[in-house]
């Protein structure tokens, strides 16, 4: 009997928010950057809004990926603090509410 290997998932940067901080003077936000392996797929949930790329950059290469080795960006829903650095993905197509997103081009997904 072949056992199929579980997905793993993982939290690369813990999501925060200063919105209901009364000691905050400026509100900072970013959401959950979550990573998904399941066989070929490597997946990153919701891209977040970084002061640094080289945040990302460097979770991903403590699992010994990069950037390029990322496949598809899911995004949880259309606030920018979820999305905003999609475009560090060069090879990953985008899975949103309307579809798989391969660069322009937008694949209807019906599951």
């Amino acid at each position: 009997m072949n056992k199929k290997s579980l997905a793993k998932v993982k939290v690369l940067i813990n999501g925060y928010t200063t919105a209901d901080s009364k000691e905050a003077d400026e509100e900072k936000t970013c959401a959950t950057i979550t990573l998904i392996k399941d066989g070929k797929l490597v997946m990153v949930i919701d891209s977040g809004v970084l002061e640094s790329r080289k945040m990302l950059i460097d979770a991903l290469k403590k699992e010994k990926l990069s950037l390029e080795d990322v496949n598809v960006v899911g995004l949880t829903h259309s606030h920018i603090d979820h999305y905003a650095s999609v475009g560090m993905f060069p090879n990953a197509k985008i899975l949103e509410f309307y579809g798989l997103w391969d660069k322009n081009k937008c694949d209807e997904w019906n599951e």
